[in-house]
């Protein structure tokens, strides 16, 4: 839900009773949802697992960057509308989970930086995941091979 102020609060963010409200300065907006409930289930370890070891990867400053740059690309696609990646991150996670559905054999929580150097994965830089067919094409792609 977008939020209006009758009388502006610059910069307002944090949790209000079971809401958290947050700024978006892509679409200059404050936003305000409800708090997620958290309820444990049986997927919920081997996810965590993955969580934070594609969080240990740690991307180099020169990925993440031709990441950022290629968001900006791929939200400016009309077939895209209403489907954004708002961080690199985003689109970090988007290539790893696509390249699992396409790879079953591979094991997202035990994947190594030297592993994907090994088995030459898609996901060594951007470019490489579009030529693989896991994100699209966005103009200038070729641009972003920049290594993980």
């Amino acid at each position: 839900m977008k939020v209006l102020f009758k009388n502006f609060i610059n910069g307002y963010t944090g949790n209000a009773d079971d809401y958290v409200m947050y700024y978006n300065r892509r679409i200059n907006r404050v936003i305000m949802r409800e708090k997620p409930v958290y309820r444990h289930h049986p997927g919920q370890p081997p996810f965590t697992a993955v969580m934070a070891n594609l969080k240990a990867l740690n991307p180099s400053q020169s990925y993440r960057d031709d990441a950022v740059k290629y968001v900006e690309l791929y939200n400016e696609l009309p077939a895209n509308n209403g489907k954004n990646l708002v961080t690199w991150s985003n689109l970090f996670q988007k290539i790893m989970w696509m390249m699992k559905r396409i790879m079953p054999e591979l094991d997202l929580a035990t994947l190594t930086r030297a592993q994907i150097f090994a088995d030459d994965l898609p996901c060594i830089s951007v470019k490489r995941a579009v030529e693989a067919g896991i994100i699209p094409k966005v103009k200038n792609y070729d641009v972003f091979d920049n290594v993980i």
